[in-house]
């Protein structure tokens, strides 16, 4: 999906309809369904609506500011395996 907001290179833009409380939100592939893309953190409903997603493999690496850990140190803590089937 073509977005204004959606510049940074962690920051998908997506067309799920999404309603307040649902940040978090895993973002699946149509067809694949089995494969998380993203997470829904946000979105606008002025023109041009849209909804905006973390892309998992670009915020893997990240570190909190908080805890200084990543969001993959994290996903292991609470049991959460991760596989890249596209390499």
């Amino acid at each position: 999906m073509n977005s204004g907001f959606a510049k940074v290179p962690w920051t998908a833009a997506h067309d799920a309809t999404t309603l307040g409380g649902n940040s978090g939100s895993v973002v699946l592939m149509i067809g694949q369904e089995q494969i998380s893309a993203g997470l829904h953190y946000g979105g606008r409903t002025a023109n041009p609506r849209e909804n905006w997603a973390h892309i998992l493999g670009r915020t893997l690496d990240g570190v909190d500011e908080l805890t200084g850990k990543t969001l993959l140190e994290c996903f292991k803590k609470f049991g959460v395996a991760m596989s890249d089937r596209f390499k």
